[in-house]
């Protein structure tokens, strides 16, 4: 990264923790001259200090933020993006057999006699003119009925 970008941002890291120090004392000092002025019926002559401190810990904490930007997105895609991952995997499964059905990859059936890919709907191979059965399952390759809407060795949907 470029060396005048990290003093910039080393700048805007100091002015705005300088300000969010000043703004905080400020404040205190502002908010507690009203509460005393409760306490002795006197007018809260430095109650205005309030007025000046709040608006510098919102500036001084904007500046903060805007100086630590990497540093925090950094560590969000860190606490992220193992979640993301874990779903990813998760999901890769059913998206990919999902996407195979919509192109129409996987939608024919081989005879388990000849090896002919055959219609979706076919119930004799038009190769052999065997009646089909049974169909692999495409997930774990297990022999199945073809009216089989699951397969009983994974569980998972056929079609």
């Amino acid at each position: 990264m470029n060396q005048n970008h990290e003093q910039k941002k080393k700048k805007i890291k100091r002015i705005g923790k300088i300000l969010l120090i000043v703004g905080g004392i400020l404040s205190i000092v502002g908010i507690g001259s009203f509460f005393m002025a409760f306490a002795g019926g006197g007018f809260p002559s430095l109650f205005f200090l309030a007025f000046i401190g709040f608006p510098m810990v919102g500036f001084g904490g904007m500046l903060t933020s805007v100086g630590y930007k990497r540093e925090i997105g950094k560590y969000m895609k860190d606490e992220s993006m193992p979640i993301i991952k874990e779903a990813y995997d998760d999901l890769h499964p059913e998206i990919k057999d999902m996407v195979s059905l919509i192109k129409g990859e996987d939608s024919d059936i081989e005879c388990t006699y000849c090896g002919t890919k055959n219609d979706y709907n076919a119930r004799y191979c038009k190769s052999c003119g065997r009646e089909i059965k049974d169909i692999r399952c495409p997930h774990c390759g297990s022999l199945i009925d073809v009216d089989s809407n699951y397969c009983s060795s994974c569980g998972k949907e056929i079609r």
